[in-house]
């Protein structure tokens, strides 16, 4: 039993490590991805047709530069309501940061609840080792 947990010990810092490895490297790469979404703009800053599809060469790759993704709005929420009756409850989703602004949380008892969910963040430290003098 003891062999047992001594082996998921050393499993476990062997994992720990990996993860604290990965971490760097991963915030090394921030950088490149800050420097790839500024290209991103400067590249698509140079087409006025959000419609278009273009090709741009370079001389190593070529890139395809997509038309925009279109994007529906609703505009008349009430008009809308009134159109669908009551079909249109269970098409709405009410945020709890807006339900927020215009209900107090005292008064949100019995419409709203309220769990732990999603992942735990974890965050790998750097362990520096002493040198002999």
């Amino acid at each position: 039993m003891v062999a047992a947990q001594h082996a998921e010990r050393i499993d476990r810092k062997a994992i720990v490590d990996e993860f604290g490895r990965l971490a760097l490297k991963l915030s090394a790469a921030k950088s490149l991805e800050k420097r790839h979404e500024q290209l991103r703009e400067i590249i698509t800053g140079w087409y006025t047709d959000p419609a278009q599809k273009y090709n741009e060469e370079g001389i190593d790759y070529s890139l395809e530069v997509g038309p925009q993704a279109k994007r529906r709005i609703i505009v008349d929420l009430a008009k809308l309501s009134q159109r669908l009756g009551l079909k249109f409850l269970p098409c709405c989703t009410v945020s709890v940061e807006k339900l927020d602004r215009v209900l107090p949380a005292d008064e949100q008892a019995g419409y709203v609840t309220e769990t732990l969910s999603g992942p735990r963040s974890i965050r790998a430290i750097r362990k520096f080792k002493e040198t002999a003098a």
